[in-house]
């Protein structure tokens, strides 16, 4: 397969826009991250681990791996970069592609608009992909909740100019980011008359924002074996590349697979780091290499059984 031009300057070059990370260094990762290496001192034993699979599923965050974190969600774009090398990894017959965020599904599908791959929206409250339609019958069912509490926010939030509401439909953010800090008390206190008022729904701190969703809902990790069930696969074939924030979910369930974080946490399941953005994208063009190649010979280790999908209250498109 011929690669995009984007993609072989990029393997000739090796240069990435952003700053120096752990990878032009070749060093360990920041302090916060003692116990989890930086990815590129493993990548032979990544790397062959990888060619070790005759299929393989590439999931990702959106925001803060794929994209750069942008004040205001609505301004976050996928590099042309980035966007080149999943386009390579997508054209290989061996890679799914899977992308999941606390976006709408609506959202993310339109700032990566790549067809037939897999999406899962709201933390994974919404899957879609090739022959998959499912959504979180309890977030569903919570819609009406939802409703009521973001009719109380806009009204409580009409003077506190720097607090943005964002309805999501399975869920609503608040984003406090250019709040003041007595906006941002006045907002907490909302939040807790609807929680004491809506005892379905239960509030999640993301960055800079508050989620209003359903107690109980999927998450991200049920979202991906959602995913690999579908397509036949086991968590040994998964790659997952996330941040500290809002994939420890996804992480966990890769106890077999490989899984990267973004983000200085002290306290992650995943198997290695990632400085930011641009090395997300060094690693992506690492995966090119590794991924367009024929698969290596492999054995098994007798750990690559597919886990049963826990019955959970859903509803089927």
């Amino acid at each position: 397969m011929a690669e995009p031009t984007a993609v072989a300057d990029l393997r000739e070059t090796g240069k990435f826009p952003g700053p120096a990370t752990a990878h032009e260094c070749g060093g360990p990762v920041i302090s916060g991250m003692a116990t989890k290496s930086h990815w590129l001192p493993h990548w032979p034993e990544i790397e062959a681990r990888i060619a070790s699979r005759p299929r393989v599923l590439l999931a990702f965050g959106f925001d803060g791996i794929l994209a750069p974190t942008a004040p205001r969600p609505a301004d976050a774009l996928l590099p042309g970069t980035t966007r080149a090398l999943l386009e390579t990894l997508g054209g290989s017959h061996r890679v799914s592609l899977a992308f999941l965020s606390g976006r709408s599904l609506g959202d993310i599908q339109a700032r990566v608009a790549m067809p037939n791959v897999f999406y899962a929206g709201n933390h994974g409250m919404e899957v879609r992909g090739p022959g998959l339609s499912m959504s979180d019958g309890l977030a569903v069912n919570c819609r009406s909740d939802l409703v009521d509490a973001l009719a109380f926010l806009t009204r409580c939030s009409r003077k506190l100019r720097g607090v943005f509401i964002e309805d999501k439909g399975m869920t609503v953010n608040v984003h406090w980011r250019f709040a003041t800090p007595e906006e941002r008390e006045a907002l907490r206190q909302a939040m807790e008359v609807i929680v004491r008022h809506h005892p379905r729904l239960r509030v999640f701190p993301g960055e800079a924002c508050w989620e209003l969703r359903a107690r109980a809902s999927w998450h991200k990790g049920d979202a991906l074996r959602q995913i690999m069930t579908h397509l036949g696969l086991s968590s040994a074939d998964a790659v997952y590349l996330g941040e500290a924030h809002t994939d420890e979910d996804a992480f966990r369930k890769l106890t077999a697979g490989l899984s990267f974080c973004a983000g200085n946490s002290e306290a992650t399941s995943a198997h290695y780091h990632l400085a930011d953005t641009a090395d997300a994208a060094r690693l992506l063009l690492q995966l090119c290499g590794a991924l367009l190649a024929p698969p290596a010979p492999w054995a098994g280790t007798g750990a690559e059984k597919n886990e049963p999908f826990p019955d959970r209250s859903c509803q089927v498109l």
